[in-house]
């Protein structure tokens, strides 16, 4: 929000005017100006708080009761290596060619808001994105498939070799399902 100040009345810019009357509206501008200031206070106070509430993690979901069923399978022959492209790099690998978020925190946000984020290990017999709330402002997310961690084409022995900060795993992968509940 840009703030606009009021400027003052001074005696010279209104000679006709008592020097009373130049006060009260000085005083009345004052006030103006302390609630505008006020009031963007309270807004970048709000925006913080939006923001802090949109990083709270949300409580895992139920598993379903039938299990996971596998929409997309994970190859990782197919999983992208370049460096810093984490989310583009296991996106590749579950086969999805176009991206929808800048980022691994992004998509991990965004699960977490629809529901779809889960913070425990993930089933050993399907292939979801797992994710890290780390220090990279992005975040980082790499491929759990079967058990078997891929990130940018290396395989680690152990969820926290690859970072730390684990974080869950998604049934979406860059706003695409991977896995649905099996009924």
């Amino acid at each position: 929000m840009i703030q606009q100040r009021i400027p003052f009345i001074t005696p010279e810019m209104y000679r006709d005017l008592p020097d009373q009357t130049t006060e009260i509206l000085n005083r009345l501008i004052t006030e103006v100006n302390d609630n505008q200031t006020q009031l963007t206070e309270i807004t970048n106070t709000l925006i913080v708080l939006r923001q802090m509430i949109a990083e709270m993690p949300q409580p895992t979901p139920p598993a379903p009761s039938g299990g996971w069923a596998q929409v997309l399978n994970f190859d990782v022959d197919n999983m992208g290596t370049t460096p810093e492209m984490c989310l583009q790099n296991t996106r590749l690998g579950f086969g999805i060619m176009q991206g929808f978020y800048t980022s691994a925190r992004a998509d991990m946000t965004a699960q977490a808001a629809n529901g779809t984020l889960h913070f425990e290990v993930p089933p050993s017999n399907i292939a979801v994105p797992i994710y890290y709330n780390n220090a990279h402002p992005g975040g980082h997310v790499c491929a759990w498939d079967h058990g078997r961690i891929y990130s940018d084409g290396v395989e680690y022995p152990s969820i926290n070799a690859v970072d730390s900060g684990y974080a869950g795993w998604g049934e979406l992968c860059d706003n695409t399902r991977v896995v649905s509940p099996a009924n």
